[in-house]
């Protein structure tokens, strides 16, 4: 007979090596659903979209330019000292482009970026909205040019088209990115300095929309 200990709210991690109890489902259930998924039970999964607003699908943003500015973040996420963040899931939908040009997504992560004063505050949804647990990372969005540029360390992803002409024709696709297709995701475990953010820019002319995020968060001493 195997035996195990329930453990689907919570996780006790340890170091290497250490000994562990085999982990069951309130079912009896061994637990073997993917591990996002599992992480999403535990609290431990944050979401991000936002149009002109924060959560708000009502109004599109209006992004930056045609070209990526470095300048200019569409989204900054900075992650303190304390925090581990694994990205899962970046999707841009355009609701309108202006004229002919690069359009799609860049994600990069890196430090060092300042944000323009303008812009707007994304809030980080749990995915888990029972869970009391809320996200420790810093966020902003559309931003103006004229901020302090992030040096990119790493690329997460790059999904670029070219976009058809007309605000109101239909936009060739930006398939998402997500770490489960890609067959893995970064560990970008924070810094105090230059800090450590992820930056994502959706280049577009005259480009407006919504955008989506889902990430994973961790405290250091769960991960490193």
């Amino acid at each position: 007979m195997l035996v195990g200990a329930i453990g689907q709210n919570t996780v006790p991690r340890a170091k290497d090596d250490a000994l562990r109890t085999l982990r069951l489902g309130r079912g009896g259930e061994v637990i073997a659903i993917p591990w996002t998924q599992a992480l999403i039970m535990e609290g431990k999964v944050f979401g991000v979209q936002f149009g002109d607003a924060t959560t708000d699908p009502v109004g599109a943003g209006t992004f930056g330019a045609g070209v990526v500015d470095l300048t200019e973040f569409d989204f900054l996420q900075t992650i303190p000292a304390t925090v581990v963040v694994m990205p899962l899931y970046y999707e841009i939908s355009f609701r309108a482009i202006g004229t002919v040009g690069e359009t799609g997504l860049h994600v990069v992560w890196g430090g060092a970026g300042v944000k323009h004063a303008s812009g707007i505050t994304p809030v980080a949804f749990n995915m888990k909205p029972s869970s009391s647990t809320a996200s420790l990372c810093t966020l902003s969005a559309l931003s103006d040019t004229g901020g302090t540029a992030i040096v990119p360390a790493g690329v997460i992803c790059s999904r670029i088209t070219t976009a058809v002409t007309g605000a109101a024709t239909g936009m060739n696709f930006v398939p998402p990115w997500s770490a489960e297709k890609d067959g893995g995701a970064p560990m970008l475990v924070g810094l105090t300095s230059p800090g450590r953010q992820i930056a994502a820019f959706f280049p577009a002319i005259g480009g407006t929309g919504y955008f989506v995020s889902r990430y994973a968060e961790f405290l250091v001493d769960e991960i490193e």
